[in-house]
């Protein structure tokens, strides 16, 4: 066969095979050409934002959660165990973020026991015991803490037939995602940091959703703990009765049933080796004044932890000391100010310095 073509029929050369191929490759080239092109881009983005040179102006980055004090907890408990192994991480709603001061922890730890621990207040506003057991699993699989303390108020139980919403938390595909759930964006977020340093920039066009963005992103804060100075004793005189939500207690002749379900999925993490303490935060003493089953609702629920905590041997401290909190150490009715969280950490620090049940694993007699 003649070199150059093939022979047609009449011994003439054939040039239609080597035409097809060419036509066939300047269809593709662009596109392929345009594809690795984005591949080069998206490789040189994940390279930048892993640089600290480069994340340092840009906002923290987003696992995609409708609360953003949820993706700051997050990033800043990354940055934070970056920095050094972390020995405990207190794990709760609003109230820990506001309540829990790590510095006064571990100094009164110290003065107690003589060693040093290292740790991190992590709070994200109105965290059920559902999410916060996913949770648990998620942060101690990622930062291996010795000592998980759930600090909750009866509000993180969801009472039988109350109209309440499911906690956001939970519908975060990257949650969902590591929950088992197949999803295309939850994988996107977890193997992507270019996408999750994106997503917090989606809001610029919503000048409302940008500033209090711009609000949470600049309030200050100490490993997870937000100073707020604040006070505002609350008031109990008619007409001035706070959401009934925030405490958790339910208006009703029955009697709230803690989640124990989803209490017994988060104390699991014991079966890796951490430690848990169960801590019922503080409660206002003027409670009662505003609800009417007040006392019965949260003696219901804390009786009922109690049984969950001892069948298990766990500590469970309820912080119901008489003068534990100081007059003015309250922001509102649920919440601390600075005042109240260092007198409040500190009562922790020196009870976990002498709790004998910790340092040992679960199957320790």
């Amino acid at each position: 066969m003649p070199a150059g073509g093939a022979v047609g029929t009449d011994g003439g050369r054939d040039d239609s095979a080597g035409v097809e191929l060419s036509f066939g490759w300047s269809v593709v080239r662009t596109p392929a050409l345009a594809a690795l092109l984005l591949l080069v881009v998206l490789g040189v983005a994940e390279w930048a934002v892993r640089l600290p040179a480069v994340r340092e102006p840009l906002l923290h980055p987003s696992v995609g959660a409708r609360i953003r004090e949820f993706d700051l907890q997050l990033m800043r408990l990354a940055d934070h165990a970056a920095a050094g192994p972390l020995d405990y991480l207190v794990l709760g709603a609003s109230v820990v973020s506001s309540g829990v001061d790590p510095r006064a922890l571990e100094a009164a730890h110290r003065a107690r026991s003589g060693q040093a621990l290292r740790g991190y207040a992590f709070g994200i506003p109105a965290l059920t015991t559902e999410a916060a057991a996913v949770l648990a699993s998620i942060v101690v699989d990622a930062h291996q803490p010795s000592l998980l303390v759930y600090a909750f108020t009866a509000r993180a139980f969801q009472a039988p037939g109350a109209k309440r919403q499911r906690d956001p938390t939970l519908e975060v595909p990257w949650v969902r995602y590591r929950m088992g759930e197949r999803s295309f964006e939850g994988w996107l977020v977890e193997h992507s940091a270019a996408y999750r340093q994106l997503l917090p920039y989606r809001h610029l066009l919503k000048a409302r959703a940008w500033e209090q963005l711009l609000v949470h992103e600049r309030r200050p804060h100490v490993a997870g703990f937000t100073p707020n100075d604040r006070i505002a004793p609350p008031d109990p005189q008619p007409g001035r009765v706070p959401d009934h939500a925030l405490l958790g207690v339910v208006e009703a002749p029955t009697p709230p049933q803690p989640d124990l379900a989803s209490l017994a999925a988060l104390v699991r993490v014991r079966q890796q080796g951490v430690d848990v303490v169960l801590l019922e935060m503080p409660i206002h003493p003027q409670t009662s004044a505003f609800f009417r089953y007040a006392e019965r609702d949260l003696t219901t629920v804390r009786a009922r932890v109690r049984e969950f905590a001892d069948a298990r041997d766990i500590p469970f401290w309820p912080a119901t000391e008489p003068g534990l909190i100081p007059e003015h150490g309250w922001s509102d009715i649920g919440h601390l100010n600075t005042t109240g969280a260092a007198a409040f950490s500190a009562w922790l620090g020196e009870r976990l310095a002498t709790e004998p049940r910790l340092g040992r694993s679960p199957t320790d007699p």
